[in-house]
């Protein structure tokens, strides 16, 4: 026998086993002499039936308590027993409110798997993030695209407008001044109209984030090059205007020399013409500022798919954390109340049970035929009822009768 085997105090256990013997037939004496006396009240119909039960009812916790008095001498030293045995299970015990190695390994376990698992949210939040800095700029990227385009198609309209006004606000005598100013106009893109472009609203970037983009921007789209975009679309709108200047210049002439009936059939048949020229004109602007907004749209979509590409990279690359567990706490004691009746609202739409359930699955009912209520919301009524004083829709208080067994 091991020297731990010998520390069990053997001479408690004879002694109980006596004791077993001596008491158990007086316990189950008073138990059977008591429980026949109670079958025998079948009713309480007076106030003598109350009294005679009532006095009943004082001699069965009298014989209660003698019961429970030989009990304790028997279970007291059996406690120690036990309580003495259990330490062998201590050490090892998977009580996750045990204090033992076994749950200072478990601990340690969890402590690594909540690190990685910690690690991981980090990855999967940059990654988020970084997508979304990413497809914010290239909605940047592709907003401020559209901006140049409806910019030059703009200023295309204008250029044909200012030539047109240029030649037909002209004379024959001031023709020659006329061509010769509209012949040194060179095209240049407003540096005004080159910022405007690069103002963006909601663009989802932290501000720093934006400044940076914006930096970037700039420099991969600089305003030399958009100049030199400008004046690709600019300069043949020019050279197609100087190549009609004899054309114009014929028109002048026969319109000036004209009567005043012939002047205005051949003024009405120019400004029919222009209005349909002005109309293709746009016509054919729109379709090519439609066709480069396409373009950045295409894009913009390959540059949304190499983002979603590396997010999913850096998701496929995740380590596994172990199995994860959700657990809910409040964050805000001021808003406690609402979120905690927010809680039991869903609850509800899930269909949470508030009356109990016996073993097979039947409604429980108290002796008045009253439902009773799951523990949980059981603890709330009776908080509610001790310290709360309000009125509730839907609820009824009963007063039931307390009984209370004099001595």
């Amino acid at each position: 026998m091991s020297t731990e085997l010998q520390t069990i105090p053997q001479e408690k256990i004879k002694p109980v086993l006596a004791l077993i013997e001596q008491s158990l037939p007086v316990m189950i004496q008073g138990r059977d002499k008591a429980v026949a006396a109670m079958k025998g009240i079948t009713a309480v119909e007076s106030d003598e039936d109350v009294e005679k039960a009532n006095g009943l009812l004082v001699r069965v916790r009298s014989t209660f308590d003698k019961v429970q008095g030989l009990r304790t001498e028997i279970t007291k030293p059996l406690d120690e027993l036990k309580e003495m045995l259990m330490v062998y299970e201590k050490d090892i015990s998977t009580d996750a409110k045990a204090k033992n190695d076994y749950n200072r390994i478990r601990q340690m376990i969890g402590d690594y798997q909540q690190k990685k698992l910690d690690e991981q949210k980090k990855k999967d939040a940059e990654a988020a993030r970084n997508k979304a800095v990413e497809l914010a700029k290239v909605n940047m990227r592709q907003v401020m695209q559209n901006n140049f385009n409806k910019v030059f198609n703009e200023l295309s309209i204008n250029i044909d407008k200012y030539a047109r006004e240029h030649f037909n606000t002209s004379t024959v005598e001031t023709w020659d001044a006329a061509v010769a100013s509209f012949s040194k106009i060179v095209p240049k893109l407003k540096m005004d109209l080159y910022e405007k472009c690069f103002i963006l609203q909601n663009t989802g970037l932290t501000p720093e984030e934006q400044v940076e983009f914006g930096r970037q921007l700039v420099a991969e789209i600089s305003y030399e090059s958009q100049n030199e975009e400008y004046k690709k679309i600019a300069m043949p709108i020019l050279a197609d205007w100087k190549a009609r200047i004899p054309e114009l210049k014929a028109e002048k002439i026969k319109i000036e020399a004209a009567g005043e009936e012939e002047r205005a059939r051949l003024e009405k048949e120019k400004k029919q013409r222009e209005e349909k020229e002005a109309s293709d004109k746009q016509a054919e602007l729109d379709r090519q500022q439609k066709q480069k907004d396409d373009e950045a749209q295409q894009q913009a979509n390959l540059d949304t798919m190499q983002a979603e590409f590396v997010e999913q990279a850096v998701n496929q690359t995740a380590e596994d954390t172990g199995p994860v567990k959700k657990v809910l706490k409040f964050n805000d004691p001021k808003k406690v109340p609402k979120a905690l009746s927010e809680i039991i609202y869903h609850c509800f739409l899930k269909k949470f049970e508030v009356q109990k359930k016996d073993r097979d699955k039947n409604w429980v009912f108290d002796s008045k035929g009253r439902p009773e209520y799951v523990d949980e919301v059981q603890k709330w009524i009776n908080y509610f009822q001790k310290n709360c004083d309000a009125f509730i829709d839907g609820t009824e208080i009963f007063d039931d009768s307390k009984v209370i067994i004099r001595k």
